[in-house]
């Protein structure tokens, strides 16, 4: 089962998602080149919306910690505020970490010069726990390792704890323990999914996947000169330009699509108490925060909010496919013309394959066709589409058992 969502949201003078030079990412697309924005970028605004939003994700449970510094700011620092001497406790953690994530050919580069750096006295031992890698470790899994360290440490000296560590390490227990934990997924994990490259930690294949959006319409851009202002400088022949500069702007219409696979979302959250109201839940939020959060760059000089004028979810078990081909020739940059291209593709798309295997809901600004389906608004929408995914999760469960 899957459910695919499909967006129209407009924006107007703004930078959402910048390149390496600062300029709007953009895409040959079609007979136009068009404005876009990455699915990482997407992915990055919707686990962080804040707990205070209703819909944000960190509502409904743990997300995963996605850092190079996990090993030292979530494990060792805390068991050394906690008490706990500090040798001891970074000996132990370096040991696990360096189970859980191999050290490759620079990496024992890196090690050996902050190895020597400590001999030296020009760095404290805490530095052998910063990673050059990004890791992405759910709270389970880093509270299993804060308690095996804590273990090992208590009452230790370096080398007890060390040895203790490697004793531990070197049977299959720590490796079933580890996978055990992390049974229990962070959401945002279970929702994006996680790649790893050893076979310590367990990945996850992405239940929501997130396609780049992309303009309608041909990319349209202009140059914001600017300057910034000093105040106390405003003598004859200086106006008190502080700061020249410009950049880059746009006002886009994206076309945004994110699928939501059901089963692989009940995979993920096979650890999680509840799986099936929590699966149901998400899914509610994740409609909401496509269509109202995805927020964008610079927002002290553009305020980048912005909605979905147009949010249509198309639920079954055909294999989704992106509508953006509505708009491989390009159309005008307004909504009617927008909609009125993917309701033409919408019916060619029903004419070939048939229009009755997916279930349309849609929530818009403007009145629509009956080819996109049962017109609600947006939270009746988003409850059906978690209605659709609790009854899923049922079926799911009782062919489990």
């Amino acid at each position: 089962m899957f459910a695919q969502i499909h967006t129209l949201t407009g924006y107007s003078s703004v930078l959402l998602n910048r390149d390496d030079t600062g300029m709007a990412k953009r895409a040959k697309y079609g007979n136009a080149v068009r404005t876009r924005t990455s699915s990482q970028f997407a992915k990055s605004k919707l686990r962080k919306v804040s707990a205070d939003v209703e819909y944000s994700v960190a509502n409904l449970g743990d997300l995963a910690v996605r850092s190079r510094e996990t090993f030292k700011r979530e494990i060792a620092l805390k068991l050394i505020e906690e008490g706990l001497e500090k040798a001891p406790v970074v000996y132990a953690t370096v040991a696990i970490m360096d189970a859980v994530f191999k050290l490759s050919e620079g990496a024992k580069k890196d090690r050996k010069e902050k190895e020597e750096k400590i001999a030296k006295g020009e760095a404290d031992i805490i530095i052998l726990l910063e990673r050059g890698e990004l890791n992405i470790l759910s709270r389970s899994e880093i509270e299993f390792m804060k308690g095996l360290v804590r273990q090992f440490a208590t009452d230790a000296t370096t080398e007890q704890a060390v040895k203790a560590a490697n004793d531990y390490l070197a049977n299959r227990e720590f490796k079933a323990n580890l996978v055990l934990a992390g049974k229990s997924m962070s959401l945002d994990m279970a929702m994006f999914g996680r790649m790893v490259t050893g076979d310590v930690l367990s990945g996850a294949d992405a239940a929501v996947n997130v396609a780049h959006a992309i303009t309608t319409h041909a990319q349209a851009t202009e140059v914001d000169f600017f300057t910034a202002v000093d105040d106390l400088v405003t003598g004859i022949g200086d106006k008190g330009g502080a700061h020249l500069g410009e950049t880059e702007i746009t006002s886009p219409l994206l076309y945004g699509n994110y699928v939501l696979d059901m089963r692989q979302l009940f995979e993920n959250l096979k650890g999680v108490d509840n799986r099936t109201d929590v699966a149901a839940r998400l899914s509610r939020n994740l409609v909401h925060l496509v269509a109202e959060y995805v927020v964008g760059a610079k927002k002290g000089s553009t305020a980048p909010y912005s909605s979905a004028d147009l949010v249509l979810v198309e639920i079954g078990t055909r294999q989704p496919r992106t509508l953006a081909e509505a708009f491989r020739n390009k159309v005008g940059p307004t909504l009617g013309e927008a909609v009125s291209a993917m309701e033409s593709y919408l019916r060619g798309k029903d004419r070939m394959y048939g229009g009755h295997l997916n279930e349309r809901l849609v929530a818009s600004t403007v009145d629509l066709s009956p080819v996109f389906g049962a017109q609600m608004c947006l939270p009746d929408l988003a409850d059906a589409v978690a209605g659709r995914v609790a009854t899923a999760g049922a079926a799911f469960s009782a062919q489990e058992g």
